[in-house]
């Protein structure tokens, strides 16, 4: 398929988002761990919201430096066919199952992640013959 790097152009974008406001508002999503009424709160006493800040900030730049590193292999080998950028794009549908098996107990939480992964699998597959032609 022709235009399948532009589906490793657009994937990264989600997690670019979700990066952002782990940099400037990593409490939006870490506000359970210190919740004093949570389940196994006396695990997290040593837990302050400094120390969540900070995670999140660097859990947000570890986003948002994956996904100029996607970005780059996309655009600068997918798109013209280098072989050594579709194994290096075959990681994100492995990284995707393992965020989706992070959330497998509810299935509503696993969506989103296994829709990235059909999506990942597709920019894969569908131009697999132009990265590994059949040997004539």
């Amino acid at each position: 398929m022709r235009y399948a790097w532009i589906i490793f152009v657009i994937l990264p974008l989600f997690h670019l988002g979700f990066g952002l406001v782990l940099i400037f508002a990593p409490a939006a999503f870490f506000d359970t761990f210190l919740d004093s009424t949570v389940p196994g709160s006396e695990v997290t006493v040593f837990v302050t919201p400094w120390s969540l800040n900070h995670a999140g900030a660097h859990l947000g730049s570890v986003f948002v430096g994956w996904v100029i590193m996607l970005e780059a292999v996309a655009i600068g080998g997918y798109r013209n066919g280098r072989r050594w950028s579709w194994y290096a794009l075959s990681y994100v549908p492995v990284l995707l199952a393992y965020d989706a098996s992070l959330h497998f107990p509810s299935l509503r939480d696993m969506a989103a992640p296994l829709i990235l992964l059909a999506v990942a699998l597709l920019g894969l597959i569908l131009p697999f013959r132009t990265f590994f032609p059949k040997k004539v």
